[in-house]
């Protein structure tokens, strides 16, 4: 992760605490973007909604480390209209330590509104 990358997502959600940038840690609301990259480049997309994420931390990304997301998709259904997509994955740091396990949950085709 670059120190630049980790320095602009703080800035993006407002994050004041100094030990990111103090201690070279990469913030862990990061993760769930890296998911949104997965999904973007293997679900077929218009407009979407995130609907969550479940997140197990197994540890701290650092500045530095080279990041990969390890993902597929497990569920592609409709529930009230809408179709969901469901990721699961791991995102690892050089290629060797798991940082974090990610099931992710999005709307990939909200259901057409009603006139």
């Amino acid at each position: 992760m670059q120190r630049l990358a980790a320095a602009q997502y703080c800035a993006d959600v407002r994050e004041r605490d100094p030990i990111y940038a103090a201690e070279g840690l990469c913030h862990p609301g990061l993760l769930p973007r890296l998911f949104n990259w997965a999904l973007v480049h293997n679900v077929v997309l218009g407009p979407w909604i995130h609907v969550g994420s479940r997140i197990e931390h197994f540890g701290a990304v650092r500045i530095g480390d080279q990041l990969s997301v390890r993902a597929k998709i497990i569920a592609n259904d409709e529930r009230k209209g809408h179709r969901f997509v469901e990721l699961d994955g791991l995102v690892v740091a050089d290629e060797q330590r798991p940082i974090a396990r990610i099931a992710h949950t999005a709307i990939w085709q909200p259901r057409a509104r009603r006139a």
